[in-house]
Order: structure tokens, then sequence, then C-alpha cells
């Protein structure tokens, strides 16, 4: 059977309190979700012409757009957000 009196000894010392704890988090999120929104947006366009990639990434007819190459995932992963050339695709 469950001692009471054993577990009230360790309930007031949790450290999540609904009053602080739950408004603070949502806040926190909030920000989170602001901050990457922001980062959405100012990430630079694709000024990229055909002519400046490599010629494996070139397709016929498509003459700008192309990504930046060489740059860190991060970049990559923030275009999978934002139109492009491969939009579509």
């Amino acid at each position: 059977m469950l001692d009471m009196t054993r577990f009230a000894h360790y309930l007031p010392t949790l450290p999540f309190s609904f009053e602080y704890e739950l408004p603070h988090y949502l806040q926190r999120i909030h920000l989170r979700a602001k901050l990457a929104f922001i980062s959405l947006q100012t990430m630079p366009r694709y000024p990229l012409k055909c002519h400046e990639v490599p010629p494996l990434f070139v397709e016929p007819y498509i003459l700008n757009g192309f990504r930046s190459i060489h740059c860190p995932w991060s970049y990559y992963f923030k275009s999978l957000f934002h139109k492009h050339n491969e939009t579509i695709n």
C-alpha cells in the first residue's frame, strides 16, 4: 500500500508550478516560433543564375532561382519553406 506520509514529504519539493511554469513555458514556445518565422523571412533569395551553378544542377528552360552551393545544412532546411524553382517538384 502507498505510504501517503512519505509521498507528501516529496510533493512540496516538485519544481513545477502551474502558476509560474506554464505561462513561462508557453512564452518560450511562442518566442521560439517567432524567431523561427523571422529567420525564415530574413533568409536570402536564390540569386544564382544557371551559368553560376555546376552543370549537374542545370535544367533546360530554368534560367535563374538556383540555391547557393556550399552553404550550411540549416540554409537548405530553411529553403524548404520558400518558393524556388524546385517548389512543385
